[in-house]
């Protein structure tokens, strides 16, 4: 395995529906780079907008998770997937206008046996 740069993988239309027993991710993924793409990871985080909330933002962090997902997708190919995503314990309630954000923080892939062949490994 190799490590992917994060701008080679491009993440799209992501959601996240469901109430956490469990909840379901939803997007597509695109692989830019030249290798087979194997896995990413994202970090999931899920705010709580409210009025009078603390943070400056308005908005209450509920919780947030680093999520792996295996995928295989060839060089300049793209998928949509769809990924279960389990709470520890109960999802916590929000008390208003739920928001979701998602960042891609890793990606691994490994190249294909017949390039690794032709470069003579």
């Amino acid at each position: 395995m190799q490590a992917i740069a994060p701008e080679q993988v491009v993440v799209d239309n992501l959601q996240l529906t469901g109430g956490g027993a469990p909840f379901e991710l939803r997007g597509r993924i695109e692989n830019k780079s030249d290798v087979l793409l194997k896995s990413v990871t994202l970090l999931v985080m899920r705010r709580d907008c409210y009025p009078g909330a603390l943070d400056p933002t308005g908005c209450a962090v509920l919780w947030q998770d680093r999520h792996w997902i295996s995928i295989a997708i060839p060089p300049g190919q793209a998928r949509d997937f769809s990924s279960s995503i389990w709470m520890r314990g109960a999802a916590p309630g929000a008390r208003g206008k739920v928001q979701d954000s998602f960042a891609l923080v890793a990606a691994s892939g490994e190249m294909s046996i017949s390039d690794a062949a032709a470069e003579g490994r």
